[in-house]
């Protein structure tokens, strides 16, 4: 029970940060090629949507679930962490974009122009800044992947 509160935890923290930096990360794409990465249809500001912030979560457990049992018991180097985390995230977001689609019938977001319409390849090293972000907040700088079963 412990864990799954652990878990919580950790995506009520760093979810909204990541968020935060999916919305920034919007703008500077738009801000080198004149045009936004990816649209929010249904959105009214079309560059940004709040309905993102559980999908953050999800993947913010996602991800505390692999610190947790993957990394924790195989002295995993920090960049495979960063490469592995990203990977995931990166697959995920492609998953979520196609699932969204397929119950709705319209998508939360895609990537104009790009062959695999939910994410495009330039998003890979937007996953490792946020695989890098979760590892400061989550591991080093608050700690929430500390083990304080009781």
């Amino acid at each position: 029970m412990q864990t799954v509160k652990n878990f919580l935890i950790q995506a009520f923290y760093v979810a909204p940060v990541l968020w935060l930096f999916e919305v920034l990360q919007n703008k500077i794409f738009a801000l080198f090629t004149g045009t936004y990465g990816w649209i929010y249809p249904a959105s009214s500001y079309h560059w940004f949507t709040f309905e993102t912030i559980p999908n953050w979560g999800l993947s913010v457990i996602v991800i505390a679930a692999m610190y947790r049992y993957l990394f924790d018991s195989r002295q995993t180097p920090f960049l495979m962490r960063l490469l592995i985390v990203a990977l995931t995230g990166f697959t995920l977001e492609w998953i979520n974009g196609y699932l969204y689609n397929a119950v709705t019938g319209s998508p939360l977001f895609f990537w104009p122009g790009s062959a695999m319409v939910y994410i495009d390849f330039i998003a890979f090293p937007m996953w490792i800044v946020n695989a890098l972000i979760y590892h400061l907040m989550a591991v080093t700088l608050i700690d929430l992947q500390k083990k304080n079963q009781g």
